[in-house]
């Protein structure tokens, strides 16, 4: 029967060493999310950055992604749903649209 005297001590998880200060980054388009995956690729291969915790950064900006996505989507398909139900000769300028 083993005893608590002889079991092994578990080892602590490495901590994650604090990111350098940078840029301010833009995460309101897909390229700004591009240029952040491709910042936590590159400190991770450089070893500033555990794997584990890209990871996990990287699944966060998977999800404004496709958020950012979907905003875009839901915008085109209501300018082409009221261009629709628009009368013939008529143009439709939806807010926060060029």
């Amino acid at each position: 029967m083993a005893t608590s005297s002889t079991r092994k001590p578990v080892a602590a998880k490495p901590k994650a060493a604090p990111l350098p200060a940078r840029r301010r980054i833009r995460l309101t388009s897909c390229r700004g999310i591009r240029r952040e995956l491709a910042a936590l690729y590159t400190a991770a291969r450089l070893g500033e950055l555990l794997t584990s915790d890209a990871s996990r950064l990287a699944s966060v900006l998977d999800i404004l992604r496709r958020t950012l996505e979907a905003g875009e989507l839901e915008t085109r398909i209501r300018a082409l749903e009221a261009e629709r139900a628009a009368p013939a000769g008529f143009t439709v300028k939806l807010r926060g649209r060029p």
